[in-house]
């Protein structure tokens, strides 16, 4: 069947990720698609001999294309969409990784769901490391498992369904226009708001069908930027509630949508500080826990010791009690044979 699935994944420098971005797709049930590899490194070479290792079938479906010069990390995406135009996109960044139902399942509910301009699905939130030529596992867990819808209002809050969980409509990303390229970060949460304020969407909750993967490792390309450049992405946020709180205002209406955005940061940043709080308490509460056990282990320690130190003393004292026994009956016999060698007994 002629491809129906965009697959734009953006790299640079990164074979390590980029192998496992590879397998991620490559391992999908659903086959009809293109994946389009954005290479912001412009040195293909490297990339072309990691395809080299995929079979006939997942290397005919790749499309290797360069960035364009001083492209900025958001606008890199725009080499992607131009070299390839289907039913529908979705971004699989070289770091992230798909569970192999993830588009057998989305565009299963896009096809059944014409009116929606794109799915979510719940994903997990993966901490890992990489280690020379190893990525390591830290933690993964659900990224927010109490939502189980996708909304506007919920997305004005915070961004909790991140690019590699999405399966965008072609036709709606090129009516609204996709990510905006002048921004530095966050550039899918703000379309993410177009897109919401503009059609529905849907959420596939049951299971995580996508990973979000996170690393602290800012001293080279490894980072995830989320994690490295939180400061940034704090900043382009305010940036971006700021920009639409002004142009309501200079549109002379009442900016509810824009009063909502200003209002959801001043949560936002309540809500972090109650949570580091409580991460403070909990961090307490897990040292007191974890002296309490230690001193609770050194009795315990101490009374299997004096317990010890008991069975010795009984045993000790069995043999003293046996040695005073026969030392009484050895005198009992003593005293008979005296007093019968000296005719005082009979």
């Amino acid at each position: 069947m002629s491809p129906r699935v965009t697959i734009v994944t953006r790299t640079k420098n990164r074979p390590l990720l980029l192998a496992r971005a590879l397998q991620s797709v490559n391992a999908q049930t659903f086959r009809d698609y293109q994946h389009v590899i954005v290479d912001d490194a412009r040195n293909p070479e490297p990339i072309e001999r990691m395809l080299e290792g995929l079979d006939s079938e997942g290397r005919d479906k790749v499309l290797l294309v360069a960035s364009a010069e001083n492209t900025r990390r958001e606008g890199v995406v725009y080499a992607g969409l131009s070299a390839s135009h289907l039913q529908y996109l979705c971004i699989h960044d070289d770091d992230d990784t798909w569970e192999p139902h993830f588009l057998e399942k989305t565009v299963a509910w896009m096809d059944a769901h014409p009116e929606a301009g794109m799915v979510g699905v719940r994903c997990n939130l993966v901490k890992e490391k990489v280690e020379e030529t190893e990525i390591v596992e830290l933690e993964k867990a659900p990224l927010r498992p109490e939502l189980d819808s996708f909304t506007l209002l919920e997305t004005s809050y915070a961004n909790y369904v991140p690019p590699i969980a999405q399966l965008f409509r072609r036709a709606s990303v090129d009516r609204l226009g996709f990510w905006d390229s002048s921004l530095a970060t966050q550039a899918d949460w703000e379309f993410n708001l177009r897109m919401l304020a503009d059609s529905p969407a849907g959420f596939l909750g049951e299971e995580p069908l996508a990973n979000w993967h996170h690393r602290r490792q800012s001293e080279n390309e490894l980072d995830n930027s989320v994690v490295s450049e939180r400061s940034g992405h704090y900043n382009q946020n305010l940036l971006i509630r700021d920009s639409y709180l002004k142009r309501s205002l200079q549109q002379g209406d009442t900016g509810m949508f824009a009063t909502v955005l200003a209002q959801q940061v001043c949560i936002k940043t309540l809500r972090e500080e109650m949570n580091e709080k409580l991460q403070n308490a909990e961090d307490s509460r897990q040292m007191i826990h974890a002296s309490l056990v230690k001193t609770i282990l050194g009795q315990q320690e101490q009374l299997s010791r004096l317990h010890e130190e008991l069975q010795e003393i009984k045993v000790a004292n069995a043999e003293v009690l046996s040695v005073v026994k026969d030392l009484q009956s050895y005198q009992y016999r003593f005293r008979r044979r005296w007093n019968k060698l000296w005719g005082r007994g009979k």
